[in-house]
């Protein structure tokens, strides 16, 4: 999706742009204002006019600002529906929100996300490897067979941890695409040791507290990695 600044053709009565020969045509220039406020957007920066825009809050606003605003938005929704990284890590969640809300009304749908196969992958090709089972089973896999891991201890604030790690944050590494550790995993009913996937989703700390209050509050969307698992014809680890 390229963008371009609008060119101003001299064009004879009756005939339109695409009429004239590429020669007498004007080059077409790339439209570097809409690219610098979408780059601006993906490193973290906010842009007042901009999320006065997706609100719709009254502003006054030129028909050129409202043109970079809508090229934007569509750039950023390109990158919502395909979970890209920087949109994860780095868009303001202000603008996030805005994206989650129309997601959340059906105005705008990601990809269909299932979780078949139900397993994932944690640091595959690494002697820490292991198998996260979308109900929060963990399992050392080895040639064929797998052992469950049994051994997991509470911390001080009631969370399963294995080896170290809190269990609730490596399964929404492996199966979400909008993980991020600058957001936070939470436990849709409150059970601290309930690490099944769907009881998981992704959050900020703001909406974490609101959530702990039972007020309402807003989740990232669910999308799930893709991973073929364990064919079990074949006995073998994919």
């Amino acid at each position: 999706m390229t963008f371009y600044k609008d060119t101003h053709d001299v064009l004879p009565i009756g005939k339109s742009r695409a009429m004239l020969h590429p020669k007498d045509r004007k080059p077409r220039e790339k439209d570097e204002q809409t690219y610098a406020w979408y780059e601006l957007l993906k490193k973290g920066e906010r842009i007042p006019l901009f999320e006065k825009f997706l609100y719709k809050k009254e502003v006054l606003i030129t028909s050129r600002e409202i043109q970079i605003c809508t090229r934007v938005k569509k750039l950023l929704y390109k990158d919502f529906i395909t979970a890209d990284k920087d949109f994860i890590n780095y868009v303001p969640m202000s603008v996030k929100g805005y994206f989650h809300w129309c997601w959340k009304k059906g105005y705008i749908k990601p990809p269909i996300s299932e979780c078949h196969p139900e397993w994932r992958w944690f640091n595959r090709d690494k002697s820490s490897s292991l198998v996260l089972f979308y109900d929060g089973r963990l399992a050392r896999p080895k040639n064929a067979l797998y052992r469950e891991v049994k051994d997991f201890h509470l911390n001080e604030d009631g969370y399963q941890t294995y080896n170290g790690k809190l269990v609730h944050r490596i399964m929404a590494k492996a199966w979400f695409k909008f993980y991020s550790p600058n957001l936070e995993v939470n436990h849709i009913d409150k059970n601290r040791s309930n690490n099944h996937i769907t009881n998981l989703e992704m959050l900020d700390h703001k909406n974490n507290i609101l959530h702990r209050d039972g007020k309402p509050y807003e989740a990232m969307p669910i999308i799930y990695t893709k991973s073929s698992g364990k064919n079990l014809y074949s006995g073998k680890w994919k």
